[in-house]
C-alpha cells in the first residue's frame, strides 16, 4: 500500500517523531494481503471491538438505559447510544448488581449473526488465529461451535486474571483473549477497567497484550469509549501494519491516533466499515459469493425438510396401500 511520511519537528527543527499517514484502501486490497500472509503461515491479528459485540446491537440494553438519562437519548444516532450508555454507566451511582443485571437481560436473547458467521468461517479458513476481543459476550464462541471449531479441542479463551497470560505459550490452534474479562464468568472489567486486577496482573496482562498488538493486525469495530483502554496498550515504535475498519471515520480522534504511529495504516470507513456489513464483503472476497448459513436458519431448514420427508413417506405409504386395493379388485374385475 502506498505510504506518506512526515514528520514533527521542535523549535529548534530537530526532527522528533516520525509517522504515516494512515492510507485509505479497499477490501479486495485486504483480502489480497490476508491470503499471502495465511499461505506464508502468518496470518493476521485480529482485534474485535465493542461495536462487534452483542451488547451494541442488543435493543434491550438501549431502552433500559435510555430511562437513565434526558429524552433527547431516543433522537441520538445508535453510535451516539452506544457511546452515551457508557458514559452514564460510569458516573450514575450504578452498583456491581445494577450493572450485572443490565448486562444480563440485554445479553440474554443475542444469537449468532450472518456477520459472525462469516467470521467463524474466515477463522476456520486460517486467516485469523490470534483474536483479541473486548466484548465479554460468549457470541464469538458460538460462531465457532457453528462450524465445528470447539474449545478445549481448537481454541482457548484467555481471561485476564485467571491464570498466566505467556504470548508464546499456545496451546490450541486458535486463541481468543477477552481483554475486558468474560459475562458468563462474572470476571468483567468493562466499567471497572482493569482496577479489579492486582498490580502484578495488571502488568502481566499489559505485557501479554502489548506483545500481541505490536503484530500485524486488523482492528474492527472500536469504540473510542468502551475500548478505551485497549487503544492505550498498543506499543508505539513498531514498524508492522495496522488496518482500521469502522462505520465511523476516527482516524483523528484522540483516542485513536495515537495508535497509527510509526505504523503502515490502511483504513476502510463509512458504511462498509461497519462490523456487520464489512465481514459479509470480506468474506465474499475471500470465499466466493458463498455465505456460511446461520445455525438457527440451519436448523429450522432441516427441521423443516424433515417434516416434508416424513409427510412424503407417508404419501408413499398412502399410494402403496391404495396400489394394494387396486390390485385386488383387478381380479374381480376381469372376472365380470
Amino acid at each position: 500500500m502506498p505510504q506518506t511520511y512526515y514528520t514533527i519537528l521542535n523549535i529548534s527543527g530537530k526532527q522528533l517523531v516520525a509517522m504515516r499517514d494512515p492510507q485509505q484502501i479497499d477490501s479486495k486490497e485486504m483480502a489480497k494481503w490476508l491470503d499471502i500472509r495465511k499461505n506464508n503461515g502468518n496470518p493476521t491479528t485480529l482485534l474485535l471491538g465493542s461495536r462487534a459485540g452483542a451488547l451494541f446491537r442488543s435493543d434491550h440494553f438501549y431502552t433500559s438505559m435510555q430511562s437513565m438519562d434526558h429524552p433527547i437519548f431516543n433522537q441520538l444516532s445508535m453510535l451516539k447510544k452506544f457511546s452515551q450508555c457508557y458514559n452514564l454507566l460510569k458516573k450514575l451511582p450504578f452498583s456491581e448488581t445494577d450493572i450485572y443485571s443490565i448486562f444480563q437481560t440485554s445479553l440474554k436473547d443475542m444469537s449468532v449473526t450472518q456477520a459472525d458467521a462469516c467470521l467463524a468461517s474466515l477463522i476456520m479458513r486460517g486467516y485469523f488465529a490470534e483474536i483479541i476481543t473486548t466484548n465479554i459476550d460468549d457470541i464469538l464462541e458460538q460462531a465457532l461451535t457453528q462450524v465445528d471449531i470447539k474449545e478445549t479441542r481448537d481454541f482457548e479463551v484467555l481471561i485476564p486474571g485467571r491464570g498466566k497470560l505467556v504470548p508464546e505459550q499456545k496451546n490450541f490452534q486458535y486463541r481468543i483473549t477477552k481483554a475486558y474479562g468474560d459475562f458468563s464468568a462474572r470476571e468483567y472489567y468493562v466499567i471497572t477497567g482493569h482496577s479489579a486486577l492486582n498490580q502484578e496482573k495488571f502488568e502481566e496482562l499489559k505485557r501479554f497484550l502489548q506483545n500481541i498488538l505490536a503484530k500485524d493486525i486488523l482492528i474492527i469495530g472500536i469504540d473510542p469509549y468502551w475500548d478505551e483502554y485497549i487503544l492505550r496498550m498498543f506499543p508505539q515504535a513498531n514498524d508492522a501494519t495496522i488496518w482500521f475498519v469502522n462505520e465511523e471515520d476516527l482516524i483523528e480522534d484522540r483516542q485513536v491516533a495515537p495508535i497509527f504511529e510509526k505504523r503502515k495504516a490502511g483504513y476502510i470507513t463509512g458504511h462498509t466499515g461497519a462490523y456487520d456489513r464489512f465481514m459479509t464483503i470480506l468474506h465474499n472476497d475471500l470465499c466466493g459469493t458463498f455465505v456460511p448459513m446461520h445455525a438457527e436458519f440451519a436448523k429450522d431448514i432441516i427441521s423443516r425438510l424433515e417434516d416434508l420427508s416424513s409427510s412424503q413417506q407417508n404419501i408413499l405409504e398412502e399410494i402403496k396401500k391404495l396400489q394394494e386395493e387396486l390390485d385386488k379388485l383387478s381380479p374381480r374385475r376381469r372376472k365380470r
